[in-house]
């Protein structure tokens, strides 16, 4: 195990669990209360889109990582076991194929059959464990931002809001991985830029670099695309591994709710 430096204690370390080629997240108890959980297990076919070999860097001026060397890319893993009402058929494709990404730099990813708490995401949502600040929030933006980029560099089908799912190349599928890191981890008064601030990342490929520039500088003009709808993901949260943020969760509203509301509307309309 490799140990992180703590620079305003530097007799204190932190240490990073997993595989060298997986980042880590920290975990982030205070910040969950008991509520839905979810079994996931990520075995072959890790990468459905490929990956892209990195070197990432945190340093807030408290808190560094290090670099570290990572895999950068999509996952794609199995659901199973949920509890709390936590519906598997909600997910956007199947309970045999989740599609998730890291929003963790501190712990490794648990290959085996793990247990998740699934937690809401709002729209604004900011997290601070531990002094390490993720702003999910801005990353539903980038989100936003990277579906309208990947709509004119795919190739082929536009899946709309779905396109952050729907990587056709390794370097794109790193480049929203690497995306959503900065997204997350940089500084609120930095421009997003994967070359200085808080958060870095090595070049993940000429393609891949101009992804996430026209992610960010799309993001943060005045013709800003609309951010990702926070209902449209899941945050599951693991003290023991690395936390994800898996697809969306377009759960359609029970039949007899459909039925009531269009009975309320009907006794409006002959009301008036």
């Amino acid at each position: 195990m490799k140990s992180f430096k703590s620079i305003s204690a530097p007799g204190s370390s932190r240490r990073l669990f997993g595989a060298v080629l997986f980042t880590g997240l920290m975990g982030v108890a205070a910040a969950t209360q008991a509520g839905p959980t979810v079994d996931l297990t990520f075995g072959s076919g890790l990468f459905p889109a490929g990956s892209k070999g990195t070197t990432i860097e945190y340093n807030n001026g408290t808190f560094s990582t290090g670099p570290k060397g990572v895999a950068a890319g999509m996952f794609s893993g199995v659901a199973s076991n949920p509890t709390g009402g936590f519906e598997l058929s909600s997910l956007y494709l199947s309970e045999g194929n989740v599609l998730a990404y890291c929003i963790d730099i501190l712990n490794g990813l648990l290959r085996n059959t793990s247990t998740y708490n699934v937690q809401d995401v709002t729209q604004s949502m900011v997290v601070d464990p531990d002094g390490v600040r993720r702003d999910l929030g801005r990353t539903l933006q980038f989100l936003g931002a990277a579906n309208q980029v990947a709509a004119t560099r795919i190739g082929g089908p536009d899946f709309g809001d779905k396109n952050w799912l729907n990587p056709s190349y390794n370097w794109m599928s790193a480049a929203i991985q690497v995306g959503i890191w900065e997204s997350l981890y940089e500084d609120s008064g930095s421009i997003l830029s994967t070359g200085t601030g808080w958060f870095t990342a090595s070049s993940i490929g000429t393609e891949g670099n101009l992804f996430l520039s026209d992610s960010f500088e799309l993001m943060q003009s005045q013709q800003a695309p609309a951010a990702l709808k926070a209902s449209q993901v899941k945050w599951l949260q693991t003290d023991s591994g690395q936390d994800l943020l898996v697809d969306p969760v377009d759960v359609p509203a029970p039949a007899p709710l459909f039925l009531l509301l269009g009975g309320l509307a009907l006794l409006l309309r002959r009301r008036v």
